[in-house]
């Protein structure tokens, strides 16, 4: 018989049984000792640190980080002719990376190897913008360490000369062994191997700007090219330094001095606020691609930003518009170089220039000058920069001025490299057109690369 036992009574039985447990627990607790209670140590709260809200990017802090420093993106090269481990060779890094020239002149008077200077590397490190003072050091550091050499050879000479005469007196008497028993070596063949030109690739500004300066990336121009003369130079400015003007069958034509002078002809300059004048490459070229200012005292003129360009039967367009004869291409007057005209066929303008306070000055009262045309057609096609009116040079400098073809100009790599013609007109001649007028026609070079015409020396 099943017996159901009521829940309350389960309940009841289990009370009692707490309950009496609880008595024997508070008499077990009663008959031990008593001890002290362990000091209370009061503890600070904990607070909680909450992580500060991620503020939403607001306008200017987007356009403040677009401002990012232009980096490097390839170290500048040392040219071939160096050694690269050449005490010239550190001192060629210690001026592309941008040193102190104490620091350097430190290295140079601590050196104890020589720099082997001659011509072409004096040259070089002209180029590259380092300053005389430095070179100076190097060559007198030679001289110091040859004359040092000198006389410690002189002292061991003497000591030397009995070695290598017994020397020479044992190597004789092993030759003569080694002749009799030793078979003549096969004739070499006679065939010389002739290695071709190399022709130019779309990394030829890389190869041959790179021992002269450094490339960098600028926002909003990209990847450029600024010249290691910046570094020594504050003051420096395309189309000013070792340079003059020529007038050719193409209009003015910049002459530089410097090595990497193409950069005068191809691809525009313009000032970043901080790396300073940089070059944008492109391949179309021209006698200069300047703006000019005029009046009858001042001749000015400025370098022409990127993006801007010529176009048969317009003109020069910029941002992709046409240009007016007035347009001044948002240049101020620290871009331009001012000089009297009566110095501004000079060959060291330079000498000549206005201050930068006399440049606001004449800024302000001369006239913008847009004279850059397109002449020719298909691939005839050739720059030509009119610039400054020619009749007005030489009404102030009384003296004539007579066109020099630009193919007879010898500066082999203002115009594509030594024994490169490039995309430089090799002939420009006159001839009515289609109607009826006269114009210029020109003949250039092409594209072609690999059989460039030779360069022959023009004067005015």
């Amino acid at each position: 018989m099943n017996l159901s036992i009521p829940k309350f009574l389960l309940v009841g039985a289990a009370l009692a049984t707490l309950s009496l447990t609880s008595g024997c627990s508070q008499a077990s607790s009663s008959a031990q000792p008593t001890t002290s209670a362990p000091p209370v140590v009061n503890t600070p709260p904990v607070t909680t640190v909450q992580a500060a809200p991620t503020l939403p990017t607001t306008p200017e802090m987007t356009e403040a980080t677009a401002e990012i420093p232009p980096t490097t993106e390839k170290p500048a090269t040392i040219p071939p002719s160096i050694a690269p481990t050449s005490p010239l060779a550190q001192v060629v890094r210690l001026a592309q990376a941008g040193v102190d020239e104490s620091i350097i002149m430190v290295y140079v008077t601590n050196s104890s190897r020589t720099f082997n200077l001659d011509a072409d590397k004096i040259v070089y490190l002209t180029d590259l913008g380092l300053p005389t003072e430095v070179v100076t050091a190097m060559m007198a550091q030679d001289l110091q360490l040859q004359q040092a050499f000198a006389a410690s050879q002189a002292e061991q000479q003497t000591q030397q000369a009995q070695q290598a005469q017994q020397a020479q007196q044992t190597q004789q008497t092993q030759q003569a062994q080694e002749d009799q028993t030793a078979t003549e070596p096969a004739p070499a063949s006679t065939a010389e191997t002739v290695t071709p030109p190399a022709p130019v690739t779309e990394n030829y500004f890389d190869d041959t700007l790179s021992p002269y300066g450094n490339w960098v990336v600028v926002n909003g121009y990209g990847r450029c090219w600024r010249p290691a003369v910046c570094t020594y130079n504050p003051g420096w400015q395309p189309y000013c330094d070792r340079g003059h003007w020529v007038y050719t069958d193409c209009g003015w034509y910049w002459s530089s001095d410097y090595s990497w002078g193409a950069t005068f002809h191809y691809g525009r300059w313009f000032r970043d606020t901080r790396a300073g004048w940089c070059w944008s490459p492109d391949t179309v070229w021209a006698p200069s691609w300047v703006t000019w200012r005029y009046s009858n005292n001042y001749c000015g003129w400025a370098p022409l930003p990127p993006r801007t360009y010529c176009q048969p039967g317009v003109g020069i367009v910029y941002q992709g518009g046409n240009v007016s004869v007035g347009l001044s291409f948002g240049l101020g007057a620290g871009c331009f170089t001012f000089v009297p005209t009566q110095h501004f066929c000079d060959p060291h303008p330079r000498n000549y220039c206005a201050t930068p306070s006399q440049s606001a000055q004449i800024y302000n009262n001369t006239t913008v000058i847009n004279n850059i045309r397109i002449h020719g057609s298909g691939h005839n096609q050739i720059v030509v920069n009119n610039g400054i009116p020619v009749q007005g040079v030489v009404n102030t400098t009384q003296r004539p001025i007579r066109p020099v073809p630009v193919h007879q100009i010898d500066n082999a790599f203002a115009h594509g490299g030594p024994s490169q013609q490039g995309d430089r007109p090799s002939r420009v001649s006159t001839r009515p057109d289609l109607n009826g007028h006269t114009g210029n026609s020109i003949q250039a070079s092409g594209p072609s690369r690999t059989e460039p015409a030779p360069v022959v020396s023009g004067h005015l």
